[in-house]
């Protein structure tokens, strides 16, 4: 059964994809393209954020298949930092590392480069909801 965030459609339409996890660390990737641009003629940072958001949905909820699974977490806040724009051509990876378990579970996401350039940095707290009865 394909877990939650497989079923992310926007994430999709964003050309975000996850990518297999391992040691306890989950990633997902993005090719920029010129529909990612602002203004500016850099990544919006909303693209970078859809990227990081789906690397952290992951983490917590790795082995979730739907809303109805106890524990499921859901995103209550989160804080970026952008360090360095994303230009069109540029391959992001988003890598996410759950840095406290617990009904608020805290995780850490650093986006980067092809060249290993830090793009943005992210904290995020997820709440987890208790089962549908």
């Amino acid at each position: 059964m394909a877990s939650l965030v497989d079923n992310d459609r926007f994430a999709k339409e964003c050309g975000v994809r996850l990518l297999p996890s391992e040691n306890d660390c989950f990633c997902a990737e993005m090719a920029v393209t010129d529909r990612h641009l602002n203004g500016a003629g850099v990544c919006q940072g909303g693209a970078l954020f859809t990227l990081a958001d789906l690397a952290m949905a992951a983490a917590v909820n790795h082995n979730k298949t739907s809303l109805q699974d106890e524990g499921i977490g859901l995103s209550v806040n989160t804080q970026i930092s952008f360090l360095q724009p994303a230009l069109s051509g540029d391959k992001l990876i988003a890598t996410c590392r759950l840095i406290k378990e617990g009904r608020l579970p805290l995780l850490e996401t650093t986006i980067t480069s092809q060249n290993g350039q830090t793009i943005a940095l992210l904290t995020g707290q997820f709440y987890r909801l208790s089962a549908k009865k």
